[in-house]
């Protein structure tokens, strides 16, 4: 699944996909190397609970950040998520959502102060089999 999905290819993919933002963060004292990332779509069709909380309203996706070690702490998550949402604000949206870990209480802790509202839960299935449990999560963008 991560050879497919996560490969230098993929990425390239997200890149050049219009419906994609991909958003970079680097060292403020070394721009040259790469400390995060964060990946939103614009036509990913919303988990249920999603749904059934904004029923047809569209709602942009939040589909990846992730932060090494030695980037997080430093304010580059919470960049790489506001830069994201205000994007997705500009082109429309009034909604973000995403779904993460259950178990991931740091990424939950950092969504739910960003105001993320837990609306429901799912699994994340690779390869016909479940992975792990996800809180659904949903911002609405003022």
């Amino acid at each position: 699944h991560i050879a497919l999905h996560l490969s230098e290819a993929a990425v390239a993919a997200w890149i050049a996909d219009p419906e994609r933002i991909v958003l970079v963060g680097a060292a403020a004292d070394a721009p040259e190397t790469l400390l995060g990332y964060a990946m939103y779509e614009t036509a990913a069709a919303p988990e249920a609970p999603v749904t059934e909380r904004l029923g047809d309203v569209p709602a942009g996706h939040l589909s990846k950040l992730y932060v090494l070690a030695e980037g997080r702490g430093t304010g580059l998550a919470e960049a790489l998520v506001h830069d994201g949402v205000e994007r997705l604000r500009r082109l429309g949206f009034r909604h973000v959502w995403l779904g993460t870990n259950a178990q991931n209480a740091r990424a939950n802790r950092f969504y739910e102060r960003l105001g993320f509202e837990t609306v429901g839960a799912r699994q994340f299935v690779v390869g016909g089999e479940r992975v792990e449990d996800d809180w659904v999560r949903l911002l609405t963008v003022a």
